[in-house]
Order: C-alpha cells, then structure tokens, then sequence
C-alpha cells in the first residue's frame, strides 16, 4: 500500500509495519483486512461519523491476533462458534491484547482493542468470544462485523454482487442487527462492489481513509514504542514456544551492554535489536518455526531471509539506520559463515554480536518441546566452545561474567 507521510507520519509508519507483518504472514489476509477497513469506514461514515478514523483502524487491524491460522479462518468463513478450535476461538483476544500495547502509538488506537474484542460477536448472541447480544455489542464492531462477513462472501462469492448480498441477507438479524444489513445493500452499489474486486481499488480506498486520519507524533517518554510492542506480540502469537524470548534476549543483551561500559545510545540499540531481531519470521509459517526436527532446504532459506523481512519492517516503521544494520547482522557469525550477508569479525556492529550471544544463551536455556533446557555450566560451555568461530570470544566472556553476576545477586 502506498501511504501518504507528509501529513500523520507516525501513524502512517505505524500502519505500514503492521500491515508489511501482516502481508509476509499471509498476503490474503491483507487484503481481507484492506477490505474489511474500507467497508467498515464507509459505513461509520454514515451509522457512526464520530468515530469513523477509529473504525476504519480497527477494521484495518482486526485480525492481528490470527497470525498463522489464516487458511483456517477461511476454510469456515461462516461459523459463529468453534468450540473445538481453540486457536480461531481465542483469536479475538489475542487481537485485542496486540491492539492495547498499541494504544500509546495514536489516540485513534485507543478504541481499538474493545471494537477488535467484538467483532465476532453476533446479534444473536451466538458468536465469540463472550457471547454479547444485540445492543450489548457495541455499533462499530457490528459494522466490523459486517464488513468482515461481506469480505469472506466475496472471498467465496467472487464477483457475483447478487449471490454476496444474498448470502448475508440470509443471516440479517442473526449475525448482524437487520438495519446495518440495508444499510450495507444501499450503499455495495456495483461500482464499489467491482473496487472490493479489485486490489489496486482496494488499497486507493485505504490510502484515502489513511490521508483523513488525525495527525499525531510519535510518542515520547516511551521506553518501549507502542508500535514495536505490537509486531515482538505479532511474532509470539504465530510461535507458541518463544513467549518473552524476544524480551529476555533484548534485558540480557542490555546487561552485557552495559557491563561493556557503551554509550546509551549502544545500550539501548542492544536493548531494541534483542527485542526485534526475530520480527521477520513472521513470514515463516507456524508448520517451520514450530518443527521439532531439522528443517528441508526450502525451510532453511526461508529462514535465512528473516533479518531482511524484519529490516523492510523496521525500515516502515521510519527506526534509524544504525537500528536497521543492527538487526540485520545478529545472525552473521565471527568467522564469517553467517547470514545474510556473511561479514566477519569486527565488520559485524559490536551491538550484534552482543545480541547473537544472548540470543544464543536465552534459547538453549529455555524449555522446548524437543529438548530439555541446558543447565547454566553446560550454557557458558557451549558459548565459549562457539567462540572464536559463531561468537566474539570476548562478548561471550561478557556474557558469561554478567550471568555469573546476576546469579550471584539472585
């Protein structure tokens, strides 16, 4: 999507990463969002004028929480419950979860996680999570949930208007209050039904809603910027086995880059690139990053494009270049048989090899499903044996000094 930057940079950037996430997990899906966004704004701009930008954002983002299990929303595009799928019946909390963290970015945000929460509920009362009826659900996420249900018609549908509206109009006062259904048919004229059609027509309906949302700047006093607390929360929704891996690495990375006695502006890269050195295999699929055994070779360079997705990502969301190389590099090795660009020694940026060694330190200390967690002694052994080769020997001698500390103060 080209997005306009002059007016609401913040906001823009921030619209951008998430949706470049949300494109590398599953491009269909973003689509569906771009449709269920435009269809949602236009119908605020009638039933709700007030709160249309907060609409529109919602509906942009209301699947956030459903990374990796897109092909399974769409294989039962019309089912209000699922009682035996957990993931799909859980996922409008963990959108909502994802949206909160957001809130801090851009007032237009704040809303977001109570229309996100309900949009699967129905008038009904049968839908999910909670199971609210009628008037309890509150009216932008009825016309979320409107605007959803006409784009997985139309996923279904195609260009048939009539078999769409007809599909719906089965499940007025059902799924969705009967009045938002007319007014959904009065205005899905052919013209705006053949731009749904269209991707291009699509995206140009977005980056209008984009040009007409109120400006902001970016947030300031934040520790942690809203937005990349939305994309580490992105990555651990898909991957079940790395929840707070990204945090731990980013807090151990901090610790070694302070013991080195670095500027702030090294600490705190070494903190951010801990932190978002594994945004980019969102684009792997759940099947890979979940595989308890070695990957094919088809896996293995998927994987090995993950520092460049999670730079483009980055890159959207305007962080500094220094950032950027950072990232980049925490998966190249001492002797030079890393990726993604094979650099070696001292040509790798002193902030990622910090983030390499504790990235390291963090995984083979952590529980997973295919093999117990190592202990502290055999940890520091296995890093000091990957000196010299993997790791800077001397951020591995850091490291181990910092862990050997802290356990001390523990």
């Amino acid at each position: 999507m080209q997005l306009t930057t002059v007016m609401h940079p913040y906001l823009t950037e921030v619209l951008r990463a998430i949706s470049l996430a949300l494109e590398l997990d599953q491009p269909t899906a973003l689509l569906h969002g771009r449709r269920v966004a435009a269809v949602s704004s236009i119908l605020a701009e009638r039933a709700l004028p007030e709160e249309r930008s907060e609409v529109f954002c919602a509906g942009l983002l209301h699947d956030v929480g459903a990374v990796g299990m897109t092909e399974r929303l769409f294989a039962n595009p019309l089912l209000a419950h699922h009682p035996i799928d957990r993931d799909i019946d859980g996922h409008a909390w963990r959108s909502a979860a994802i949206l909160a963290a957001a809130a801090g970015a851009h007032p237009t945000f704040r809303p977001a996680p109570c229309l996100v929460l309900d949009h699967h509920e129905w008038w009904n009362g049968r839908g999910y999570p909670s199971g609210k009826f009628g008037s309890e659900i509150s009216l932008g996420a009825q016309l979320i949930r409107i605007a959803d249900s006409l784009a997985l018609a139309m996923h279904e549908a195609g260009k048939d208007r009539k078999l769409t509206l007809n599909r719906l109009g089965k499940r007025a006062g059902k799924e969705f209050y009967e009045d938002i259904f007319f007014l959904l048919s009065e205005i899905l004229d052919n013209d705006l039904y053949e731009q749904l059609e269209d991707i291009g027509r699509v995206e140009e309906l977005c980056d209008r809603e984009i040009g007409d949302l109120p400006s902001s700047g970016r947030p300031q006093n934040c520790e942690l910027d809203p937005a990349v607390e939305v994309l580490v929360q992105m990555l651990e929704a898909k991957h079940n086995y790395t929840a707070g891996h990204s945090k731990r690495v980013a807090l151990h990375s901090r610790r070694v880059a302070s013991s080195l006695n670095l500027s702030s502006d090294e600490i705190r890269f070494s903190y951010l690139a801990g932190l978002l050195h594994d945004v980019g295999k969102i684009a792997a699929p759940r099947s890979v990053l979940n595989k308890p055994g070695p990957l094919s070779k088809d896996e293995w360079r998927l994987m090995l494009k993950h520092p460049l997705f999670t730079e483009a990502i980055l890159k959207e969301l305007g962080v500094p270049d220094e950032l950027l190389t950072v990232v980049r590099h925490v998966h190249e090795r001492w002797d030079g048989t890393g990726y993604p660009d094979g650099i070696s020694g001292e040509e790798i940026p002193l902030a990622s090899r910090i983030v390499a060694v504790c990235d390291t330190f963090e995984g083979i200390t952590s529980h997973r499903p295919y093999r117990q967690r190592a202990t502290l002694p055999e940890a520091l052994e296995e890093l000091r044996r990957a000196g010299g080769s993997q790791f800077d020997p001397a951020i591995v001698e850091a490291a181990a000094a910092v862990v050997l500390d802290q356990l001390f103060l523990d």
